[in-house]
C-alpha cells in the first residue's frame, strides 16, 4: 500500500517477511526500510493487572553501511541511548491504544533494515508497528 506522508511516499507492505508473527509489515520510503513485528501471547499470567508489552527498536550499526570496530566485528549488546529513547517514544504512542483489561504479553520488534539517511526511521517504525498491531490478532484500537 503506498500512502502520502508529508509530501513523502511510503510504502507499507505485509506478508513477505517474518509471516511467524502474528503481524508484521515494513515501511519504506527511499531507500530507508523498516520491519515492525508483533507477537502476542494466547495466555494470561496468573494475577495480572496490567500489560507486559515489551517495545524494542533496533538500529544495527550494517543497516547505514558502517561495520562495528569491536575485533570480532559483532553489534554491541545493549542499545544505544538513540534506541532506548525510541523504543520509549514508541512505547508510550502504542501502548494508550490497547483494549482495557488486556493483559496478555506482548512483543513489538522494530528494526531498521537500511537507512539511506533521505528519512527518519523512527516515523517508519511508528507506522510499522501500527500497521503490524492492527494485522495481529491483539486487542488494539488503532492505528496511530
Amino acid at each position: 500500500m503506498h500512502v502520502n506522508l508529508g509530501g513523502k511516499a511510503v510504502t507499507l507492505e505485509t506478508g513477505v517477511l517474518a509471516r511467524l508473527a502474528d503481524g508484521s509489515c515494513t515501511a519504506r520510503q527511499g531507500g530507508t526500510v523498516v520491519l515492525a513485528t508483533v507477537v502476542g501471547s494466547e495466555a494470561m499470567e496468573d494475577g495480572a493487572d496490567f500489560l507486559p508489552l515489551q517495545v524494542e527498536f533496533r538500529e544495527p550499526l550494517y543497516a547505514s553501511g558502517r561495520l562495528p570496530r569491536t575485533p570480532t566485528r559483532r553489534e554491541r549488546g545493549s542499545g544505544s541511548e538513540r534506541e532506548v529513547l525510541a523504543s520509549r517514544a514508541l512505547d508510550r504512542a502504542l501502548r494508550p491504544l490497547f483494549a482495557p483489561g488486556y493483559f496478555y504479553p506482548t512483543n513489538v520488534q522494530v528494526q531498521v533494515l537500511s537507512d539511506d539517511g533521505s528519512a527518519d526511521p523512527e516515523v517508519l517504525a511508528l507506522n510499522a508497528a501500527s500497521a503490524a498491531l492492527a494485522l495481529s490478532n491483539v486487542a488494539w484500537g488503532g492505528p496511530l
